[in-house]
């Protein structure tokens, strides 16, 4: 029996089950499907709410001497707290195995302990990753959002001191990476959400929004993007933690785009870059991802849709533009962006950051969990580009391209400089 918390990586789990073992019999629960082990198939693949109430039908043939039950918990961070896997747990599994890109506690309730880790090292010497290069740049707040960071600082620290008083006995054994779930767990017990905690998360949502969305960071983002994919031919993921900031960079490079046709700076077609995320419809990122599958270069603008249960295709480079302080989702983001593609491609990722906030945590770990397989080169605003532009190897990037037969008047120029050169904090 394989868990999972999404249809997609059921029917991932499913496909890959069935090139495992050729004509066995995979069944399904969930996203319409009400399959079971009836007439014995290798596997069962569930989404972990649809599986749960379906457990006896599900087993009622299993005789212990004859068949062993193995439990597979895929992405199981997810579970973790969740009483839907403790209640999933009750059965009596003979087995269980539980994945996942990290997890924080040594051992895990219902599962037990971590007995092996497979890091980028490993996948590194076997094949399956390729040696790569790792960007980080540090970019500067404005003055109006460094003001708003440090107000919002000041009214986190003393929201917390009125949650301790509060919950202090509830709070004070609890570990730093249980903390936040614990306090979610207690703003909602009641039958109205706690205003006290409540509050808390709403100065935690606002404050990282304002290094989520940096003007400076969204800014160069747009640049590195257009550097990538119209001069560099390079086919990229681009990882955003806000919606709107994925649309105003789609947005704003089409906007960009047109302004350099007119001006006769572009040859070619515009670039391939759109958007997906939880706010399309699911047909709609279906077709935005075979689309991008079958483009060249190109970028595609993503939330969080794409850090799990989604096939990525082989690209060529990834930025994180804007990250939660998760290890997990970085390692996510990193790894699912690193296939082995053909040929001797060298992946470049990307990460920007603002400085002096709690975002310069995200690069904390890189050089133990990428020891081995990246480079990394720590950059600036003012010297990144140039970085970028010597990793996408010689003859790949260069001055915009112009029209032989066409040269560009004076006003087109100069809509098209106002509009590259503006000042982000403006």
């Amino acid at each position: 029996m394989v868990v999972v918390h999404s249809i997609e990586l059921m029917n991932q789990w499913r496909d890959r089950l069935s090139e495992a073992f050729p004509g066995q019999r995979v069944a399904r629960i969930g996203g319409g499907y009400k399959e079971d082990f009836s007439i014995l198939p290798v596997a069962c693949v569930g989404v972990v709410n649809s599986a749960l109430p379906r457990l006896a039908d599900l087993f009622a043939h299993h005789n212990h001497v004859t068949w062993r039950s193995l439990l597979i918990a895929d992405e199981c961070h997810h579970y973790i707290d969740a009483p839907v896997f403790g209640k999933l747990r009750q059965h009596p599994f003979d087995y269980t195995l539980g994945l996942s890109a990290t997890i924080e506690p040594y051992e895990v309730e219902g599962l037990g302990r971590i007995v092996y880790e497979y890091k980028f090292v490993d996948a590194h010497r076997d094949g399956l990753v390729p040696p790569f290069d790792l960007v980080i740049v540090g970019v500067d707040l404005t003055s109006t959002e460094r003001s708003d960071y440090l107000d919002l600082t000041d009214k986190i620290r003393e929201q917390f001191k009125l949650v301790y008083e509060l919950y202090g006995d509830e709070l004070n054994w609890i570990p730093d990476h249980r903390l936040f779930t614990k306090l979610k767990q207690i703003m909602t017990r009641g039958k109205e959400d706690d205003p006290i905690i409540k509050r808390l998360f709403i100065y935690l949502f606002k404050r990282a929004a304002v290094y989520y969305t940096a003007v400076r960071k969204m800014s160069l983002a747009q640049q590195i993007t257009r550097l990538l994919v119209d001069h560099g031919r390079k086919k990229l993921v681009v990882f955003f933690e806000r919606i709107v900031s994925a649309e105003t960079t789609e947005e704003d490079i089409s906007i960009i785009c047109a302004r350099k046709l007119r001006a006769g700076l572009h040859e070619g077609d515009p670039i391939w870059c759109k958007v997906y995320h939880s706010g399309l419809r699911r047909q709609e990122r279906s077709e935005v991802l075979d689309e991008f599958k079958r483009i060249g270069a190109s970028a595609l603008l993503a939330c969080r849709s794409l850090d799990e249960g989604v096939d990525i295709p082989t690209v060529d480079a990834a930025m994180l533009a804007a990250s939660t302080q998760s290890k997990r989702q970085r390692i996510q983001r990193i790894g699912r962006t690193l296939r082995r593609g053909d040929g001797d491609k060298r992946p470049i990722v990307i990460t920007l950051f603002a400085r002096g906030t709690g975002d310069e945590n995200v690069c904390a770990d890189d050089l133990q969990d990428f020891k081995g397989v990246a480079t990394i080169h720590d950059e600036s605003e003012r010297t990144c580009i140039a970085r970028i532009e010597s990793l996408c190897g010689p003859g790949q990037v260069g001055a915009p391209r112009v029209h032989a037969t066409h040269q560009p008047d004076a006003a087109a120029l100069a809509e098209f400089r106002i509009a590259h050169e503006r000042r982000p904090d403006a």
